[in-house]
């Protein structure tokens, strides 16, 4: 039988108990607070745009400055809302924006305004959480606009919170029954272990909230997430290493004269006789006794090794020598890296059968545009290099030398640099690639370029 004095102390631990539960859920945020509200400007003409406001700038008042340095002298009004309101305020926006836009049919209209936004998609998530609603995305000619981020984590949070209150409210009763099973005289730290060990547990989780906002009120807000359209880039048809059949006229030479093969069907022909009897020299292929080794030196590095892709004129291992030295005063940590130079012919013969081998007709048709026919390549003259630039072991430039990965816009920048280090070291690059480069003094002109003037994308 229990004693009075333990019915009493039961009765001050329940009460107790749920005076702290009822005090901690009056600390517990409801959900996430979310950084940005909602601001939509209307113009004169009727158009409405939704613009972004940072956390100092939810109000009113900012809206409207905003709108009025965003709109310009076309502003007519601003609005501002947060919540759901500003949910149904921004879609309400987007609609008048849509409606404007198709009222547009003037050909003179900025057809990249007048593009209808991309649709979203509602995430649907494998394991449904309780209570987990997502809002929906707002999206407009140049970005989306979505809080599923914040709605998911809210969510998560809030879920957490509520298992972790009933995994310590059966904790508290299972060792408050130890601990009135034990009262009448047996141990009870048991009991108050348990009971002190789930409450400070649970103190210290609905605690988190409270610590983060005491420390900065900035770390309890999440803000939506907005995407800025991507913009698509067209990439220009590679033509790759040749020489036009005008500009060889142009410098006197007979295109028939140099290539040992002048379309895909005579490369066939050639590709099925015996390699002892292919020619192994011609106009613009050069003595292999006139190119050697580039050497290693301080900013340059020839990855091309002692074989023909290693191997270039003396000419050109003393500008690829100055080139070395001007990539150093730049910064000591950029190094030129030569990776394919001399070609003999017979290596281009290989080359071009190599494609013929794969039996793909659209890379058999791209020989003389995508790979030169034999014998029309600067390589074979010695002249011409691939190479890449590195910062340490980062590359700057495409290290796959592949025609399309070139065009990455992370290449732009040390597109740029490598043109500039090989400009001032005697060099022109050929437009269509970022690691293509040939003497000047030798170098033909057709689609040639020069820092600054070489394009990126690359391409003639």
């Amino acid at each position: 039988m229990l004693h009075k004095n333990n019915l009493a102390s039961i009765f001050r631990f329940t009460k107790h108990l749920i005076f702290f539960f009822v005090l901690m859920g009056f600390s517990l945020p409801s959900s996430f607070a979310f950084a940005d509200g909602t601001c939509v400007c209307t113009t004169k003409d009727t158009d409405c745009r939704a613009v972004s406001l940072s956390v100092s700038q939810q109000s009113t008042n900012s809206c409207k400055e905003v709108c009025v340095k965003d709109v310009g002298k076309s502003f007519a009004s601003s609005e501002f809302a947060d919540g759901t309101e500003g949910e149904i305020l921004a879609s309400s926006c987007q609609k008048k924006h849509n409606a404007f836009l198709a009222s547009k049919t003037d050909s003179s209209s900025d057809t990249s305004a007048s593009k209808t936004p991309s649709a979203t998609t509602t995430p649907i998530l494998n394991v449904p959480i309780p209570g987990l609603s997502f809002s929906k995305a707002i999206a407009t000619t140049t970005s989306v606009k979505s809080s599923f981020l914040a709605d998911y984590l809210s969510a998560v949070y809030k879920f957490l919170i509520f298992a972790s209150i009933t995994i310590a409210i059966v904790m508290v009763m299972v060792g408050g029954l130890q601990y009135v099973m034990a009262a009448s005289g047996g141990d009870v730290s048991k009991g108050k272990t348990r009971i002190t060990n789930a409450l400070t547990g649970l103190v210290l989780l609905l605690g988190v909230y409270l610590i983060l906002y005491t420390s900065n009120p900035q770390l309890t807000l999440m803000k939506t997430i907005e995407l800025q359209n991507v913009q698509t880039v067209e990439v220009p048809e590679h033509k790759g290493d040749v020489v036009s059949d005008e500009q060889m006229a142009s410098s006197g030479i007979s295109a028939s004269s140099i290539r040992v093969c002048g379309n895909p069907e005579a490369c066939k022909t050639l590709c099925a006789t015996d390699k002892n009897t292919w020619p192994s020299s011609n106009p613009k292929t050069i003595d292999p006794n006139l190119v050697s080794k580039a050497p290693n030196a301080p900013g340059f590095v020839n990855e091309g090794g002692s074989g023909p892709k290693g191997q270039v004129t003396k000419e050109v291992q003393d500008a690829l020598k100055k080139a070395g030295e001007i990539a150093q005063s730049m910064d000591s940590a950029y190094t030129i890296h030569l990776i394919s130079a001399y070609r003999p012919l017979k290596r281009q013969i290989e080359m071009v059968c190599d494609v013929i081998a794969t039996g793909d007709e659209k890379k058999i048709a791209g020989i003389g545009t995508a790979i030169a026919y034999p014998g029309g390549s600067n390589h074979g003259s010695g002249i011409a290099i691939d190479i890449m630039l590195k910062k340490g072991s980062t590359a700057l430039t495409d290290p796959s030398f592949n025609t399309t990965n070139q065009q990455n816009q992370k290449y732009k920048d040390g597109a740029q640099l490598l043109s500039q280090i090989m400009t001032q070291a005697g060099f022109v690059r050929y437009a269509e690639e970022i690691w293509h480069f040939e003497l000047k003094s030798k170098a033909d002109t057709y689609c040639r370029c020069s820092y600054p003037n070489c394009p990126f994308p690359a391409h003639c």
